[in-house]
């Protein structure tokens, strides 16, 4: 959500900020780290170790990276 709010904040100072000839180079550069970003999250989210619900009796535990 915190995200999208910035997505959004970064396209409204370009369409504010600038004349519209000099705009789609900045929402194009705003979109593509977007993406990059939200690729990268997914990776490193996909990359995180299961919680196991039997250790360490049902404590609250922070995820750990599976290294390669």
């Amino acid at each position: 959500m915190l995200g999208a709010i910035g997505f959004t904040m970064c396209l409204l100072l370009t369409e504010v900020s600038m004349p519209a000839a000099l705009q789609p180079l900045p929402k194009l550069v705003v979109l593509v780290s977007s993406a990059l970003a939200s690729c990268m999250g997914a990776l490193i989210m996909s990359r995180l170790r299961p919680f196991d619900e039997g250790e360490e009796g049902g404590k609250a535990r922070t995820p750990v990276l599976v290294s390669a």
